[in-house]
């Protein structure tokens, strides 16, 4: 169930290729003389704003997954906590209640999965 149109964390898919897609198609439609919208969204915070529930809902009812693999993703994704480090000095650790984990391999996979509904 994965969108074909989704060119990021995907293998030789690049902002190149998007914006390639988005002119090519635009460009076929005007010689047709067809009408479209494009609509822009700006995801750049959206990795700290998914809502486990959701996700994991969207994982067993959209995906089919269950059991093992669903109970192995919800410990990656719960009782995460994050500080932040000022030089030497680290804040008080507070916990995550949204977000995937950035700069790990399961993060970019699981947003992927969370936002295809969208499309």
């Amino acid at each position: 169930m994965s969108n074909v149109y989704q060119s990021a964390y995907k293998q030789f898919h690049f902002t190149e290729t998007a914006l390639w897609k988005v002119h090519n198609d635009i460009a076929l439609n005007m010689d047709t003389g067809e009408v479209r919208a494009l609509t822009l969204l700006d995801l750049s915070a959206s990795f700290d704003t998914i809502a486990y529930s959701v996700l994991l809902d969207h994982l067993s009812d959209w995906y089919g997954i269950s059991a093992t693999l669903l109970t192995w993703i919800r410990s990656f994704l719960i009782n995460r906590f994050q500080s932040i480090k000022i030089r030497k000095c680290f804040s008080k650790a507070l916990p995550l209640f949204c977000g995937v984990p950035q700069g790990s391999l399961l993060g970019p996979l699981l947003f992927t999965l969370y936002t295809t509904p969208l499309s």
